[in-house]
């Protein structure tokens, strides 16, 4: 697997900003309390979410940095790789690559979509 560039890691921390406290993504301005119904998912950092987050809980930027660069982007890394394959993404620039990591952190990677049968067949013009 390719190593996960500097370039999302940057990115992803200037794009998502960093969030010092649990919250409800689907409220995020909604100070959470045990009273306050959870809509969303617990959310923390740079956009980590996890069962191990507890509402009240605070986050320092060390935790933040640490969830985003050993867990948040390795999963997204396997991710890509499952519905892509390795042929494909070793053919990618490292800004494709990096884009396609920050796209998978956000929204995932089902194997179906139209995105990943364009980039296995390589028409990265239809991307």
């Amino acid at each position: 697997m390719r190593d996960i560039p500097q370039l999302v890691i940057d990115f992803l921390k200037e794009r998502e900003g960093l969030v010092l406290r649990v919250y409800d993504d689907q409220q995020p301005n909604v100070t959470l309390t045990p009273s306050v119904r959870i809509l969303g998912k617990l959310t923390a950092g740079y956009g980590h979410t996890s069962d191990d987050l507890k509402v009240g809980q605070l986050v320092t930027i060390a935790d933040a940095d640490n969830w985003l660069i050993n867990y948040d982007l390795p999963v997204a890394r396997k991710r890509l790789y499952d519905a892509v394959g390795a042929d494909a993404i070793d053919t990618l620039t490292v800004h494709q690559y990096a884009a396609l990591l920050a796209f998978v952190i956000n929204l995932g990677a089902k194997a179906d979509w139209t995105i990943w049968k364009r980039i296995k067949a390589k028409q990265f013009d239809q991307v």
